[in-house]
């Protein structure tokens, strides 16, 4: 899957929600697809909601979350393709994958706090996937993450070369891809009843 806005580092507008929903959906179905691959177009992940587009209001907020929830229960791999950016939902977007992938030269901000801004889906993924100590150093700083930082602390599972960063993700997915597909269900289905909350009672939790 690729978030294919170039020209605006791949901020995300309502119609990006909607495919990326789609797509999930299909792949999550079709009942041969073991991993994929989630990246930005033109050597940047994400640099979060558009906001010279506005999303926003109750419809966007619901749809927003329902991908959130989407990639917490997708039944295989994702494997996210972090080159240059992911900040704010962007960073959500990268934290929701189960592995990333970094360039040497990638980073995470999770800046809303400074912007006076909630950061319901960041909180989230990082108290679910993180604790609550990485959660606190990533969204209280709210300062850039590099990808040595960020292998250091578990969120990024491999560190290469920036122009290595998607072959790489797409040869690992490929590896998943030789596997039985239902062994990979099994194995996912098992990490999410060993967490003590569900991302969704997190994110219910969070958005009290």
């Amino acid at each position: 899957m690729i978030l294919n806005r170039p020209e605006k580092r791949n901020a995300i507008i309502a119609e990006t929600v909607d495919r990326l929903r789609e797509s999930l959906d299909e792949l999550g179905s079709d009942g041969e697809t073991a991993a994929i691959v989630l990246r930005g177009q033109g050597g940047v992940f994400c640099s979060g909601l558009d906001l010279s587009r506005s999303p926003s209001g109750p419809e966007f907020a619901a749809a927003w979350a329902g991908l959130h929830r989407d990639l917490a229960s997708f039944p295989v791999v994702i494997l996210g393709a972090l080159e240059g950016a992911a900040v704010a939902g962007g960073a959500s977007l990268a934290l929701g994958c189960d592995l990333l992938v970094a360039g040497r030269n990638a980073f995470v901000s999770v800046p809303e706090l400074a912007m006076g801004r909630p950061a319901p889906m960041n909180t989230a993924w990082l108290v679910y996937k993180h604790g609550l100590g990485r959660a606190a150093g990533l969204l209280l700083a709210g300062r850039r993450t590099n990808a040595e930082q960020l292998l250091t602390s578990g969120i990024v599972f491999e560190v290469v070369d920036d122009a290595e960063v998607v072959g790489r993700a797409c040869e690992l997915a490929a590896t998943f891809g030789g596997w039985q597909r239902s062994s990979v269900v099994a194995a996912k289905s098992s990490l999410r009843r060993a967490a003590p909350r569900t991302f969704e009672e997190t994110l219910d939790a969070i958005s009290r």
